[in-house]
């Protein structure tokens, strides 16, 4: 069992720049505390990326929104299960944030000739799907 989950959360941040998730839902009884911290909600949610994302960090990381505190990805789930140590899913963290970084994160336009525009963004979508997203069940 994982010592300190939130030491991967702060590695990481994926959840926080959109590459997860457009938007984070926030339950109607904490719309006034999510505003406090200056997030815009609309419709009972916050766009992604966080405006509180700030130089790879959660700015109000210890007081962020319920949601957030809530919230587990795959690759976490697996480290608190013990599935996987904490500098294996750091390296899996970092992988897709160099991707992001190389513009792998970027909508790819109709038609993208560029070949490794392509591959970096189909190896990024397919590194999240496998550690990162919650896929959904079948119905």
């Amino acid at each position: 069992m994982a010592e300190n989950p939130s030491a991967l959360c702060l590695a990481c941040g994926l959840c926080c720049t959109g590459a997860l998730h457009e938007a984070v839902e926030v339950k109607a009884e904490h719309v006034a505390l999510v505003r406090s911290l200056g997030l815009q909600v609309e419709q009972n949610a916050f766009r992604q990326p966080c405006p509180l994302y700030l130089d790879d960090r959660c700015s109000v990381h210890g007081r962020h929104p319920p949601s957030c505190q809530e919230y587990r990805c795959v690759l976490l789930k697996k480290h608190v299960a013990g599935k996987i140590e904490l500098d294996a899913a750091i390296a899996l963290a970092r992988e897709a944030r160099t991707l992001m970084a190389q513009g792998a994160a970027r909508p790819l336009a109709h038609g993208e000739s560029d070949p490794d525009v392509v591959l970096r963004a189909a190896a990024l979508d397919v590194l999240l799907t496998k550690h990162f997203r919650e896929l959904p069940a079948d119905g």
